[in-house]
């Protein structure tokens, strides 16, 4: 992976997307509401509804951020216990 990564052929700004069943129903299911309501609504009802929207991606980007970099220092820790705990003659 370090190869990988000094080589370009790894971006870690690539997001692994799930595209399973249930993902693409809740993806319809939004893009339905959001096009029933943008037809729907006042001009002033959009923009409120197209900035909380807006607003909630912000915090899930912010919450993804923190939860893989906790993710990331835990599987640090996880490695350094477990190089511990190696026979000193296996590292």
């Amino acid at each position: 992976m370090l190869k990988e990564i000094y080589s370009g052929k790894f971006n870690l700004g690539d997001r692994r997307r799930t595209e399973d069943g249930r993902h693409l129903e809740i993806v319809n299911k939004i893009e339905e509401l959001e096009t029933y309501l943008d037809k729907n609504l006042k001009t002033g009802d959009r923009y409120r509804l197209k900035r909380l929207s807006n607003l909630n991606e912000e915090l899930m980007a912010i919450e993804e951020e923190s939860a893989f970099s906790y993710g990331f220092a835990m599987g640090a820790l996880m490695m350094m216990d477990i190089m511990e705990e190696l026979p000193s003659g296996t590292r």
